[in-house]
């Protein structure tokens, strides 16, 4: 009798196994592939300022990312300008995590913004869903910097 209650334990753990391992979405990316989720759509453009506010989104999280219109800056050749509605792969950087690096403890942001020149400022939009303010170096006013 105990012999077929060990038999049952294990035939019933190991279906559990098969049935959790082909339920699982697995994506294999590898150093320089990036999958079709981990890509920021651009939802939106703002212009304040000399200041862009370009507006990501990413599964189901929004970024609302600032970038300086330098246009100054010499841009790398084949820089394309970023278009509503396409995707593209960007590292971004908080700038609640970066001021909480900076100031050694747990900064939770100011509610009024972030000052970023002397007449502009930017804030986070809750009821947007839009809880941080990030920069990138992938950008540089409307370019994207980075090739695929």
């Amino acid at each position: 009798m105990q012999f077929y209650m060990i038999k049952y334990f294990f035939l019933l753990l190991f279906t559990c196994l098969i049935y959790l391992c082909s339920c699982s979405k697995r994506t294999i990316a590898t150093e320089g592939t990036t999958t079709y989720n981990e890509l920021y759509k651009v939802k939106k453009i703002k212009k304040v300022n000399d200041w862009y506010f370009i507006y990501f989104q990413r599964n189901d999280s929004i970024f609302k990312v600032v970038s300086y219109d330098s246009r100054d800056k010499t841009l790398p050749e084949n820089s394309p300008k970023i278009e509503k509605g396409k995707r593209y792969n960007l590292t971004m950087h908080s700038f609640r995590e970066d001021l909480s690096r900076f100031l050694g403890g747990d900064y939770i942001g100011d509610p009024f913004g972030v000052q970023l020149d002397s007449i502009t400022t930017v804030s986070p939009e809750p009821k947007n869903g839009v809880w941080d303010i990030y920069r990138t170096t992938d950008l540089v006013g409307l370019y994207y910097l980075k090739q695929r």
